[in-house]
């Protein structure tokens, strides 16, 4: 939809961008949750359910980019042993606390990168990352299958050629997904590596805003997760044109999220 141009009050503006400056990158991820939006979807299937049917009582699980870990402590009576991996030592912190606090011992959290795993070859029963560092990125499914034991199960999510759409200009260049799909990016990346897909799903919603300035503060904090710069934000610009993109005829901003869900089992 074609929008008027919209009145920015710059100093509330310098005020979302100050407050998330401040913040360690995985807090400011985590806050963008807080920010009140609406998820709208054409159906739903829980990321959770489809992990947990992997998992067996017996099975040595690890979580490669774990966030909080509230997955492998949400699961941790169907496992016998998890690990939780990420880079960030405020994270690691938060869900080793979560985990005592709810008084799960058969799950450890450890600083640790995804590109140079610290355990033996053919460790793990099951491995999964959920918008992890396993999608789209060769080295780091290298390492996994390397940890992960023939017949092991593996499971990943990742961003889709659609997600956040509303942010390309319509001038921008067609992206080497024009071609192939994210979902056949990742179905072939699997074989490459011995991993014979078994769950492959593409799954598209909406993000929906009904200020302006929530919208912001979710970009903010997404910006300071990626540790991008904060003070190029406040383009007075680029809030116009994300505006004119993601409009909808009520004035909502609508931002798009299209994830690629991909599972499979490594040969023998």
């Amino acid at each position: 939809m074609k929008t008027d141009t919209v009145r920015i009050d710059t100093v509330r503006i310098a005020e979302i961008i100050q407050e998330y400056s401040e913040l360690d990158p995985m807090e400011a991820y985590y806050r963008s949750y807080e920010v009140p939006s609406k998820t709208l979807i054409s159906f739903s299937c829980s990321t959770e359910d489809t992990i947990a049917g992997a998992m067996t009582t017996d099975s040595r699980v690890l979580d490669v980019g774990c966030g909080d870990g509230h997955t492998l402590i949400n699961l941790s009576n169907l496992y016998q042993e998890g690990i939780g991996i990420d880079e960030s030592a405020y994270i690691i912190e938060k869900a080793s606390h979560a985990a005592a606090e709810a008084a799960i011992n058969n799950v450890q959290f450890l600083r640790e990168s995804a590109i140079n795993l610290p355990f033996d070859n053919h460790s793990f029963d099951f491995i999964f990352s959920e918008r992890g560092p396993l999608g789209l990125g060769d080295e780091t499914l290298a390492e996994a299958t390397r940890v992960l034991k023939p017949g092991g199960r593996i499971f990943i999510e990742t961003m889709g050629s659609y997600f956040m759409q509303e942010y390309k200009s319509p001038d921008e260049p067609p992206s080497q997904d024009t071609l192939l799909t994210t979902l056949d990016v990742e179905r072939e990346r699997f074989r490459r590596f011995g991993i014979e897909p078994t769950i492959l799903m593409s799954q598209t919603s909406t993000l929906q805003f009904e200020s302006l300035y929530d919208w912001f503060a979710n970009h903010c904090a997404i910006e300071r997760y990626f540790e991008n710069s904060l003070t190029e934000q406040s383009d007075e610009t680029f809030i116009q044109s994300f505006v004119e993109n993601a409009s909808d005829e009520a004035g909502r901003l609508n931002l798009t999220e299209h994830l690629i869900w991909m599972g499979g089992v490594l040969g023998q």
